[in-house]
Formats: structure tokens, C-alpha cells, sequence
């Protein structure tokens, strides 16, 4: 394996050498923050997706939830209105059964 030493001036560094090791130095921060930017990024979509897939999935469950709840109290409301009309009608002289508060 190669090692790469840094370079030892003998005397004095010109303005030429401190220019290029400001240059190297700062394209190397640099590109570190552009990597982490696209890691960043790339993080958020992921959890985008993730997060309305399941957004999707409760709204399905919702949705069925209350169609079950919406026909059962269809079910319910039927019977108690069958149920008002027989009693509220005075003209009733037979007995009433339980099937016909609720319709089949």
C-alpha cells in the first residue's frame, strides 16, 4: 500500500502552495456537504413513500369501517321506523311480530 506524505517545504511556502492547499481543502468540505445534501434527500423520499402507503392502507380501513357502521345503522334505523309506525297507527288490533321490524 501506497502512503502519501505531505509535502515539506524547505524554507518559505509561496502563495501559490497555500492557494492550492485552500483550494484542495475546500472542495473536500465541499463535496462532503453535497454527499450528505443527496444522503439527505434520498432519507426524505424513502420516508415519503413509506408514509403514504400507510396514509393509503388506513384509508382503506377507515373507509370500510364506516360503510360497516353506515349499513348497520341503516339495519338499526329501518327497524326503529317500522316500529314508530306501528305503534303511532291506533287502528292496530294484531299482534305484532319481530320480523317485521326488521326487513329482510
Amino acid at each position: 500500500m501506497e502512503v502519501h506524505h505531505h509535502a515539506h517545504h524547505e524554507g518559505k511556502k509561496n502563495w501559490k502552495s497555500y492557494f492550492w492547499e485552500f483550494i484542495m481543502l475546500f472542495l473536500a468540505v465541499f463535496c462532503g456537504f453535497l454527499a450528505e445534501y443527496q444522503l439527505e434527500h434520498k432519507i426524505e423520499r424513502d420516508r415519503e413513500v413509506v408514509y403514504m402507503k400507510n396514509m393509503l392502507e388506513d384509508l382503506k380501513k377507515d373507509t370500510a369501517s364506516i360503510n360497516t357502521a353506515v349499513t348497520g345503522n341503516r339495519f338499526f334505523v329501518t327497524g326503529i321506523d317500522t316500529l314508530l309506525n306501528l305503534l303511532s297507527n291506533p287502528q292496530m288490533t294484531q299482534p305484532i311480530s319481530v320480523g317485521c321490524f326488521y326487513p329482510l
